[in-house]
């Protein structure tokens, strides 16, 4: 089995500059604030703990993220996810003092970095779906300003310094 180390270096290890200048012809600039945006976000999952799932925790998040990313709205996430938080914490396999938003807060920032890191790590670009989950996690957050501008580039909509609705 993959421990939670494992999968983490397996993002870390991805190089977003190139990927996004060449492949998406974006300013250098703006791509280097947004890979320290993306930095910060793999720091923070590296933060994310459970102390039933202890090490296994970024492997737990790994598979259910990995189930729940072909949903393409909120409310069939949250149909898939809480039946899947209530059995992680039934079978205890996640504490079951992890309240459901602060786990769903885990998977979303998770989810995010998958999407914006796995396309890079495969040499794949972007897909409308990938980019629309991207911008609704990073709207919903807030948190990624020159990410959030690169992504409205990608997907071709007017360049906007504030998180549009």
């Amino acid at each position: 089995m993959l421990e939670s180390n494992e999968i983490m270096q397996h993002y870390m290890k991805v190089d977003m500059s190139n990927f996004l200048s060449d492949r998406y012809d974006i300013d250098e600039i703006l791509v280097n604030a947004a890979n320290t945006e993306i930095d910060s976000l793999i720091k923070q999952v590296l933060q994310f703990a459970d102390s039933i799932a202890k090490g296994h925790y970024h492997l737990v998040l790994d598979r259910l993220v990995s189930n729940l990313y072909s949903a393409e709205d909120e409310s069939v996430f949250l149909e898939k996810l809480i039946p899947q938080w209530q059995s992680l914490r039934n079978n205890a396999l996640i504490s079951s003092f992890k309240p459901i938003d602060e786990f769903y807060y885990e998977v979303e920032i998770f989810m995010l970095m998958k999407l914006i890191i796995n396309p890079v790590a495969n040499n794949e670009v972007y897909n409308i779906s990938q980019i629309a989950k991207m911008r609704s996690i990073v709207r919903r957050y807030s948190n990624m300003p020159n990410f959030w501008q690169i992504l409205c580039i990608i997907s071709g909509d007017e360049v906007k310094t504030s998180y549009t609705f």
